[in-house]
């Protein structure tokens, strides 16, 4: 059997997703710094926040162009697939499971530490000394 040529150009389309995912992590870091770090990188959080922002949409594209091309090939009865959409289908469950457990978990963390910052004994302090200072 003799390879197909064509093959190797199959595998150049998962160079630029990987450089993008890869330019988006650097991209995270830098603004975790700027987050931590307000005086040096508070005036590149605003392009880092957009060009992160910016890779994510070039991100759904993709995805959406690769769902598109598989609803096509569904369509047709193209060989292989009724298989593809079914591991595409288990992957975005296994995948989301976790993302929504840890999104409902950090928000309630979230939530309940930014009650914590801001609780009813400040509120109370703040207000007798605004009427001891009005007084």
């Amino acid at each position: 059997m003799a390879a197909n040529p064509l093959n190797w150009r199959r595998g150049l389309g998962t160079l630029p997703v990987a450089a993008l995912i890869g330019g988006l992590f650097v991209v995270l870091v830098l603004m975790r710094d700027a987050v931590q770090n307000s005086e040096t990188l508070s005036r590149a959080f605003v392009p880092l926040l957009s060009a992160v922002l910016t890779g994510l949409a070039v991100l759904a594209v993709l995805v959406a162009i690769n769902v598109f091309k598989l609803v096509q090939h569904y369509r047709r009865q193209a060989a292989g697939s009724r298989l593809t959409a079914r591991i595409v289908a288990l992957f975005a469950v296994i995948s989301l499971l976790p993302v929504g457990v840890v999104y409902y978990f950090s928000l309630g963390f979230l939530l309940r530490g930014i009650d914590s910052w801001f609780d009813v004994k400040i509120g109370r302090a703040m207000q007798e000394a605004l009427v001891l200072n009005q007084a």
